[in-house]
This record gives structure tokens, C-alpha cells and sequence, in this order.
């Protein structure tokens, strides 16, 4: 039985891969976009 692509494609990249740390990078500014999104609704609702 094949194994699928993306199990191949996976198996290949070191876990210090320039893909993985930049996935990592984008998911941490998603993060912190939506702390910066979030964070003014308190103080807007308090004014």
C-alpha cells in the first residue's frame, strides 16, 4: 500500500525546517492580532 504525499513530504523536513519556523512566525502574529483586536473592547466599553 502507498503511503500518501503528504505523510512523504512530512517525513523529509527536519523539525528545524525554514517551512516549520515560518509557520510558527505566522501563527504567533495571528496571535498576537487578536490580542490587539480584542484588548480594546473592554476599554471602549468602559468610556
Amino acid at each position: 500500500m502507498s503511503e500518501w504525499p503528504l505523510h512523504r513530504r512530512a517525513r523529509g523536513r527536519g523539525p528545524a525546517s525554514h517551512r516549520s519556523r515560518a509557520h510558527l512566525c505566522s501563527v504567533a502574529l495571528e496571535v498576537v492580532k487578536v490580542i490587539a483586536l480584542l484588548a480594546p473592547g473592554p476599554v471602549l466599553q468602559d468610556g
